[in-house]
């Protein structure tokens, strides 16, 4: 215990962990879904795979560092996937289902035949109705800081590989006499479908049910081999050579088909030959049932115990693998909620489970104070404890109460429901990351659909890298890439530049002025005084310090616009204003992908709150948040607003008649709490054109164009339409989530 009690506790948080979790594609009447495997190439996809069938989905977190990262990226999976019409069935157990059961269909390689011969394998040595039975399975490595320091601790002349082995060697062994603590604290199958015998080795002897079980899925008839035969861990070489004799034997005609509790795992290794030639890498826990009260399938604190369980295993003394410990396993997989349940102990003696497992917390809370004095992994020792103590908090213990109320089918129903209703309000949200703007978050979560690798370069600047077939792309804000040059960007930044450029192109756009000083912009009032009019900075986005006065400012609101205007920028614009409705084109690559008309700030009158009071009660949307992260912005009542609101008669204390509705701004920027509404397929086609050769003008790839039309319907002329805005951030989420109307798919 010496050498560990020296371990930096910070190392217990950074262990590399991976999940899979399997989930079931039905229809409404719990059958297996029609509907083809919804993601790009089922082989290579690193995030959403097929596992048996088509309609059981494989969801794969990639390795991260530390729980929280991996149970996030889990989240975004699943968020990505409720997308799909089907029911997504959040429990291990499947319901029977009467029509056939369709193994997944590869493509003609060599992999995708190896993964169909497999299938059709297990469907006639198992049958197909077992083979849907699903799990949750976590992937654990140490962090490689922890295994450095014990090798160098141990001053050995082995080799770093061998001295990792023989670690991941001992914690399988101890692992193996303690896994039944796993399935007391996971297990959540303790009743399967009434009807669904048909998976029994025992055809149907054990019941569908058991009084006490808390886990028929890793049970005997459950997803496991058919032979009892207990692997040792004592050496690398002997597990190989094990695993080998099973494949030559015919107990196993493939490595994948080993279903025991523990995997020893090296990510290349397609082979137990491989294995030994290379090392291990990670462990796979395979006896972890779906917890069907959890959107993710295990809640965070048990996935952050297993985490610590984990660690236990490795620093805790060494655990005297025996022919109990399979005894021990099945007795808590089909009677663990027995209160009479004794275990078989290291000696031979036989004691009450729960004396059992308050003899490992104890042992695990010296352990773990020696390595952390300040105790913070109390708690979750103490949580733990406090299920073993009140087998009422079990997930398997809630499973079964739940059902003998609702039965089987309506229970997993409901839950399964629960889920899908979960991810759908928070659609807009990525787990882990929720600071992003939405924008970004689209493109990550359509990364995810598509199969692309990703990482968070810099949440604060919204820098993503996307992996593609030639390196990493590197995008900020979801539309600045590479595609577009710096120069095109700095062009549209400007808007004089801007117009100039598109004026060149033969394209409308407003007349005006443009002022370097206040004193230029107040000679050349007497110019404009009645003019309706816009007074905007030069080279500021989202509609910051955008003024219009539609039928001219007075001098004061002149002077006050203009000085606001310069507190943004070194040159303010003074353009005509021009009659007619906003709309925002977005360009991508030649293509005008959407285009929404954008409705200034508003509120609807209840004949007795307060201006000021009813934009508190529509900020209270969730739809609406500061910063970009959901589709629409919260309204202020700044001094802009609190000016144009005096321009008529009002103020924030005004109380608005019931259903009147009043524009609080003139301007109509979403970033500044407009509404958004998909106008793609209104819009006459010679507009779309127009957009795209102002984007082309100004060599952007992607881009926004905002025109302001008086006549959607009618083809474009010089007269009836102006190009006011090009704009090299244009975001993407005002387009896939619109207030109202058609949403589009842009994050692709």
């Amino acid at each position: 215990m010496d050498r560990f009690s020296s371990i930096p506790h910070t190392y217990l948080t950074e262990a590399t962990i991976g999940f899979e979790r399997e989930i079931l594609r039905l229809t409404d009447t719990l059958e297996p879904s029609k509907k083809k495997h919804p993601y790009v190439n089922k082989i290579s996809h690193p995030y959403i795979k097929t596992d048996f069938s088509d309609i059981q989905l494989e969801l794969i977190s990639t390795p991260k560092r530390g729980v929280a990262a991996a149970y996030d990226e889990l989240k975004n999976i699943m968020a990505v996937i409720q997308d799909s019409a089907d029911v997504l069935w959040n429990q291990s157990m499947p319901p029977a289902v009467t029509e056939p059961i369709p193994i997944s269909r590869f493509d003609t390689s060599k992999e995708g035949i190896r993964l169909e011969t497999y299938r059709e394998h297990l469907a006639q040595r198992y049958g197909s109705a077992r083979m849907l039975i699903s799990g949750f399975h976590y992937n654990f490595s140490y962090a490689p800081e922890l295994l450095t320091h014990l090798y160098e601790a141990e001053g050995t002349e082995k080799s770093f590989r061998v001295f990792q082995d023989e670690v991941y060697m001992r914690v399988a062994r101890n692992f193996s006499v303690l896994r039944w603590m796993l399935v007391y604290l996971t297990g959540a199958t303790p009743v399967r479908d009434v009807v669904s015998q048909d998976f029994c080795s025992c055809k149907g002897a054990c019941s569908y049910s058991s009084e006490y079980a808390m886990s028929l899925r890793n049970g005997p008839c459950g997803y496991r081999n058919d032979f009892p035969d207990e692997l040792s861990f004592d050496t690398l070489s002997g597990y190989v050579a094990q695993v080998e004799s099973f494949i030559s034997t015919g107990k196993i005609r493939f490595p994948d088909e080993l279903y025991t509790a523990l995997r020893l795992k090296n990510s290349t290794a397609r082979s137990p030959r491989e294995l030994a030639e290379k090392g291990i890498e990670y462990l796979e826990i395979r006896c972890i049932d779906i917890n069907p009260f959890s959107h993710n399938g295990l809640d965070l604190e048990q996935a952050e115990w297993i985490n610590l369980f984990m660690h236990y295993l490795l620093v805790c003394p060494d655990k005297t693998p025996s022919s109990a410990d399979a005894v021990n396993y099945d007795r808590v997989c089909l009677h663990g909620l027995d209160p009479s349940l004794r275990l078989a102990t290291a000696t031979g003696k036989e004691v009450p489970l729960r004396e059992y497992a308050m003899d490992i917390f104890s042992e695990m809370e010296e352990v773990f104070s020696r390595i952390c004095p300040s105790s913070v992994y109390a708690d979750s020792i103490r949580n733990m404890k406090a299920v073993f103590e009140h087998p009422e908090k079990t997930l398997a213990w809630r499973c079964r109460e739940e059902i003998l109320a609702k039965g089987f089918r309506d229970f997993s129903s409901a839950q399964s429901t629960a889920t899908q209703e979960y991810y759908t309000q928070h659609f807009f949200t990525f787990f882990g990351a929720e600071s992003l703007e939405l924008s970004t978050k689209i493109v990550l979560k359509e990364a995810i659909v598509a199969g692309i690798p990703y990482r968070i370069m810099d949440r604060e600047d919204n820098i993503i890298a996307l992996r593609g077939k030639t390196g990493w792309e590197y995008v900020k804000q979801a539309t600045k890439t590479s595609a577009d040059t710096y120069i095109s960007t700095l062009l549209m930044e400007n808007k004089v530049v801007t117009k100039k450029i598109l004026r060149e192109a033969s394209l409308s756009v407003p007349g005006g002025h443009a002022f370097s000083t206040s004193a230029e912009a107040a000679v050349a009032y007497e110019t404009v005084k009645n003019t309706p009019l816009v007074i905007k900075p030069n080279r500021t986005n989202f509609g910051t310090a955008v003024e219009i006065f539609t039928t001219g400012p007075s001098r004061s609101e002149y002077d006050a616009a203009v000085t606001r205007a310069f507190r943004e920028d070194s040159t303010v614009l003074a353009e005509p204003f021009f009659e007619g409705k906003e709309y925002r084109f977005f360009i991508i690559n030649g293509t005008v992908a959407g285009i929404l008309h954008r409705i200034p700030a508003n509120v609807t009158g209840d004949g007795k709150s307060t201006i000021a009071e009813l934009v508190v009660e529509k900020n209270r949307d969730p739809l609406r948040s500061k910063g970009y992260v959901t589709p629409l912005e919260e309204i202020t009542l700044g001094e802009i607003e609190q000016a144009f609101l005096a321009r008529q008669g009002y103020n924030k204390d005004t109380i608005l008649p019931q259903g009147t509705q009043f524009f609080l701004r003139e301007n109509s920027n979403i970033s500044t709490g407009g509404d958004s509404i998909d106008y793609t397929d209104e819009v006459h086609d010679s507009y779309k054109e127009i957009a795209l050769r102002g984007s082309h003008a100004l060599g952007a790839k992607i881009c926004g164009i905002d025109m302001i039309i008086q006549g959607i319907s009618l083809p474009a002329n010089r007269d009836n339409y102006t190009i006011i805005e090009a704009n090299f951030n244009p975001a993407i989420h005002i387009h896939c989530y619109p207030f109202l109307g058609k949403k589009a798919s842009l994050g692709a």
